[in-house]
């Protein structure tokens, strides 16, 4: 049989733009990973990740594809923003936590945190879960839902004791196994205890922090980690990411990124790419 490049000519593939790469006038088969912003943390329940959307596409050479990577949201104003890979998939971005203006958690690719007797905000189907409940009574807070778990409730509440409420733990994040490197991402933010310990956290999700005083933590950058409750300092969530990967095999290959942020390697036959901020890639 003929090869490909033989039969159109090397003056062709150069006219595609493949005179370096004969490689890459073929479709081929990726996979991606999308992880949206997480929600800021407020006064009481903590941030939701962001939603973690995992799909395939087929990837045609000389083509564009524009890449969003998703902000965290901000400490008791918004939710975070979400991420996409061109047309293939985009991650909800999480959900704010509760606090002074709002009693409960808010929707998002996972559900923020609430208090009171306010259930935890629901998360988005296949991307994320809810974020946890109050404790009842107090202004302890809700963990955010994370990619593989729901928020835990604050609480329980326990009446002339002390600690009297600690924070709900976030919700459990993923761990990727494509580039060998287990990286953890889209957890939950803790959410803020009353007399005890805020609650805890995974996959970049903040911790929460607690009247004692202990500090919570804001969302990991990259991770798009919830921020965490805490009523004395401001949490945000943490930004987005995007795993690409695919067979080595089929896509020899490099790309070209215009993206100011990116890792890359190969683990066994699969080249990856962990993208971090917004641009573009073609292949």
């Amino acid at each position: 049989m003929t090869p490909l490049l033989e039969t159109i000519g090397s003056s062709s593939a150069r006219a595609y733009g493949l005179g370096n790469n004969p490689f890459s006038i073929v479709p081929f088969l990726a996979s991606f990973i999308i992880v949206a912003g997480g929600g800021g943390g407020y006064s009481s329940g903590g941030g939701g990740a962001g939603g973690r959307l995992i799909t395939i596409g087929t990837i045609v050479p000389n083509t564009t594809y524009t890449i969003t990577i998703g902000a965290g949201g901000t400490y008791g104003a918004s939710n975070g923003t979400n991420s996409s890979f061109g047309s293939f998939g985009t991650a909800i971005g999480g959900g704010l936590g509760a606090g002074t203006n709002n009693s409960s958690g808010v929707l998002g690719g996972s559900g923020g945190g609430s208090k009171g007797t306010f259930a935890g905000a629901g998360g988005t189907a296949g991307q994320g879960n809810p974020g946890g409940s109050g404790d009842g009574t107090s202004v302890a807070g809700g963990g955010g839902g994370g990619a593989t778990g729901a928020g835990s409730a604050a609480g329980p509440y326990v009446s002339g004791k002390s600690p009297s409420s600690p924070g709900g733990a976030g919700g459990a994040g993923y761990t990727e196994t494509i580039t060998g490197n287990n990286n953890s991402w889209a957890g939950g933010g803790g959410g803020y205890g009353v007399s005890a310990g805020g609650g805890t956290s995974t996959g970049g999700g903040g911790y929460g922090g607690s009247n004692t005083p202990i500090a919570g933590s804001a969302g990991t950058p990259n991770t798009g980690g919830g921020g965490g409750g805490d009523s004395s300092n401001a949490l945000n969530g943490g930004s987005g990411v995007i795993l690409i990967s695919w067979l080595t095999a089929l896509y020899p290959g490099v790309p070209t990124i215009t993206t100011s942020t990116y890792t890359n390697g190969t683990n066994g036959a699969t080249t990856w790419y962990i993208i971090k901020s917004t641009g573009s890639i073609q292949f």
